[in-house]
């Protein structure tokens, strides 16, 4: 006999889907529609790591009609399951629009509907972020939390993804189904454990690292987006202003970000134009230069565009780094001069780096680049492996990407 309320509503919901053997698609079919509106409307934001997303909350709740469960009842039955007591009425899992994806998780799993499970635990983890970004962070300065995500450290998971929709997609939806789908396979009142799992490891990005404050005796996170950014607010920082020298003028500032790119401390410097580039997002590379590209590499307009905008990713950060510290002490230029006269790409770039062979540091600068383009590809190039061009190729591919960073150079150096 069952007992476990929750597996009775899976009856009903498997009920439904025999009585209509279209239903199971077409709802299969809108939670996918919905998380790809979602994540469109994502694309769409200039916010970052801000964003908050457009939760299609009716949508959801009207797909309980169409599977023909009882809305109270599916409150209830989850609420019994979860031992959580009916009086409480200000509590996220109370919420039936966690509910009724929890169920589609649980019937997915049972009767291998994966894209039913993927699509419910996107919806879930999606409504989870906007409730901790607005708690921890209810007024987002994009800019400030750009800075924030551009200087995390490594372990940082923001760091390793575009944006928190690919975040979710990426990593936090599989990494959850792996340690918990076989526990609500077996017994369905474990998808208390998976929701709450969904709601630290959210809240984890915010806020982390709890200890008690010993003047208000409440618990305060020192780790997290949260934190950090209201350390960057408090000390003024985002990413429109580098971490240089303030207070001088133009040509003060200028001055010294030149004379410390050949200096042990130009490493700062380095970072600015790292963040530069990453966060750059929707880069508009000028009709002239891709042209001039196209004309010294002979590639297609196409490809060089392609190449140009993949590089924009917080994701290369550390490539990105690793060739412009390369870059910088191949061309060895300590006069800001140099970098903004139109000569820069034809002649130091070309003459310094494009035809320039054998040494230690080009021979540094290809691999590195290779690494990179290698990742560009399977990221985002999907049709072609790097490995599957010739050598010249390559060097063409090379070519391209070492001029786009020193257009970036160019550009963040010479409009400072």
């Amino acid at each position: 006999m069952i007992n476990n309320p929750i597996d009775i509503l899976l009856i009903e919901l498997e009920k439904s889907f025999k009585n209509d053997p279209k239903l199971e698609n077409a709802i299969k079919f809108e939670l996918g529609n919905l998380v790809r509106k979602i994540y469109s409307e994502s694309i769409n934001q200039q916010t970052g790591w801000c964003m908050t997303f457009k939760i299609p909350d009716v949508a959801v709740l009207n797909l309980i009609s169409k599977v023909n469960i009882d809305q109270q009842k599916l409150k209830t039955s989850f609420m019994s399951c979860w031992n959580i007591p009916t009086n409480i009425k200000i509590y996220m899992a109370t919420n039936v629009y966690y509910h009724i994806l929890l169920l589609f998780i649980v019937y997915g799993i049972r009767y291998r509907n994966d894209a039913i499970v993927k699509s419910s635990m996107i919806l879930i983890l999606c409504k989870i972020w906007n409730g901790r970004r607005q708690l921890y962070i209810p007024h987002c300065n994009p800019d400030v939390m750009r800075y924030v995500v551009a200087n995390l450290s490594g372990k940082y998971w923001a760091r390793k993804h575009d944006s928190p929709m690919l975040m979710i997609m990426n990593h936090y939806v599989p990494t959850l189904l792996k340690k918990y789908a076989d526990d609500v396979k077996k017994d369905s009142s474990k998808t208390k454990r998976l929701w709450d799992q969904c709601w630290g490891r959210i809240r984890q990005i915010f806020i982390s690292d709890m200890s008690p404050d010993i003047k208000t005796g409440q618990s305060t996170g020192k780790s997290g987006l949260g934190p950090l950014y209201f350390n960057a607010i408090k000390d003024g920082l985002s990413i429109s202003t580098p971490k240089i020298k303030s207070g001088m003028g133009d040509d003060e500032v200028s001055s010294n970000m030149i004379d410390q790119y050949t200096s042990h401390s130009h490493e700062e410097l380095i970072d600015n134009i790292t963040n530069y580039i990453i966060m750059n997002v929707r880069p508009k590379y000028d009709q002239f230069f891709i042209n001039f590209v196209n004309k010294v590499t002979t590639a297609r307009t196409m490809q060089i565009t392609l190449i140009l905008n993949s590089i924009h990713s917080i994701k290369y950060s550390n490539y990105i780094r690793d060739i412009l510290e390369l870059m910088f002490k191949q061309i060895n230029i300590s006069d800001k001069a140099q970098i903004c006269n139109q000569s820069f790409l034809n002649e130091v770039i070309k003459k310094k780096i494009i035809s320039s062979k054998h040494s230690k540091t080009i021979n540094q600068l290809k691999n590195i680049t290779d690494l990179l383009l290698e990742k560009i590809f399977k990221d985002k190039i999907a049709y072609r492996d790097y490995a599957e061009y010739s050598n010249p190729q390559r060097g063409k591919l090379r070519q391209i990407t070492f001029y786009g960073f020193a257009y970036n150079i160019q550009k963040h150096i010479c409009s400072s």
